[in-house]
């Protein structure tokens, strides 16, 4: 099946919706009710690739329901404009109901992953694509056949890559998987399988920048490398990726790659600079992987790694030098889970769970590359 079949374009049409599923109401979009609203919490952050801007989505309290909004900054956390988000169906399980994953190419082009599940036969992944070509005013939903189901989703600078599955009425989880390239248009897209792959693998690593792509499907740590969106792979010959799981890819140029990766209860962290070729450790010190604590590759040579909550603080370190070189540059006054989002050097925010007489959510912002935090309200 051709991805024209999978993945193509459909109208474009703004959102002010509520939706209400499953006795746990949820909404999304609508700024002009969001400012009729009660405070906005806070759930999670999304950088726009290369670029200062910063997505926040949100709760807030409107009528007897609780909404998601969506909140923009340019200006790390300054000033903050309303925009939307596409419908989000409900999950009790989730604060952010079905939104699977946000994603943006850029500060205005950006594609949110709505569904999946776990099911009798396993894992469905999400089945709804939206994108949005003006920094989230307005979302574009994009029709995928039935029974198909995006496993994997990257954006680079001018491209974007999908792996695919048909993971309903089989007789396993998932089968037929498929990298899918399109331009951020999503106009025309090419679809090609997946070298290497049998049923039972797990895609254990995917990434891309430019028309760079790479992959691992076959659970020996063994990464095949695409310089020419996917069309071609070779097989790297050395690879040091000392990890038997998935590991979390973020390619922030054609050669430098920042990987986080479970090794059972903890986490590892490498860096390559020759496309995946090789990897180095970056010398941390222990990491629990239900710590709360987060890893934010930056560019080539910056990354930022905070450990997690000890006591009451989470400790922040500086990763430079092809990743050899840790500098503890502050503390971060948070409890329990942590996430951080730096556009530079010095400017960053953090979201933090703070647990208590009772338990909040809190947005930071620091100037001065983590040394200090202030706390903002995105209204």
């Amino acid at each position: 099946m051709s991805i024209n079949h999978i993945l193509s374009p459909a109208r474009s049409f703004a959102i002010c919706l509520l939706i209400v599923l499953g006795g746990l109401p949820l909404g999304a979009g609508g700024t002009a009710s969001a400012a009729r609203s009660g405070a906005f919490t806070p759930l999670t952050l999304t950088r726009a690739n290369s670029s200062s801007v910063v997505y926040v989505v949100g709760s807030v309290k409107c009528s007897y329901v609780l909404c998601l909004r969506l909140r923009r900054t340019s200006d790390n956390g300054e000033h903050f404009t309303s925009v939307s988000l596409p419908p989000v169906p409900a999950n009790p399980e989730s604060a952010t109901g079905m939104l699977n994953k946000l994603v943006f190419a850029n500060a205005d082009v950006g594609y949110a992953l709505i569904g999946g599940g776990y099911t009798d036969v396993g894992y469905n992944p999400p089945s709804i694509l939206y994108a949005t070509f003006n920094g989230a005013r307005t979302w574009h939903r994009e029709k995928i056949a039935k029974g198909v189901g995006i496993v994997a989703f990257e954006a680079a600078a001018a491209q974007i890559y999908a792996v695919t599955a048909h993971c309903k009425g089989t007789s396993v989880p998932c089968q037929d998987y498929r990298l899918q390239h399109s331009s951020l248009a999503a106009k025309k897209w090419s679809s090609r399988t997946i070298p290497g792959y049998r049923y039972g693998l797990e895609l254990n690593l995917f990434g891309a920048f430019g028309s760079h792509v790479w992959l691992d499907v076959t659970q020996s740590g063994q990464i095949d490398t695409s310089n020419d969106d996917g069309v071609t792979f070779s097989e790297a010959a050395h690879n040091k990726l000392g990890s038997p799981g998935t590991c979390n890819l973020t390619a922030v140029s054609t050669k430098a790659l920042w990987a986080e990766c479970p090794t059972g209860m903890m986490v590892a962290f490498f860096y390559s600079h020759d496309a995946g070729a090789q990897w180095t450790t970056i010398p941390t010190n222990s990491f629990a992987g239900t710590g709360g604590g987060s890893f934010d590759p930056v560019s080539v040579q910056l990354a930022y790694l905070d450990y997690g909550p000890n006591s009451t603080r989470s400790e922040l370190y500086r990763i430079t030098h092809s990743g050899s070189q840790l500098t503890k540059v502050g503390q971060i006054d948070c409890s329990t889970d942590l996430s951080i989002a730096f556009t530079d050097r010095d400017h960053g925010l953090a979201l933090c769970q703070q647990n208590g007489p009772t338990a909040s959510e809190e947005l930071l912002r620091t100037s001065d590359g983590g040394a200090n935090w202030q706390r903002v309200r995105p209204s």
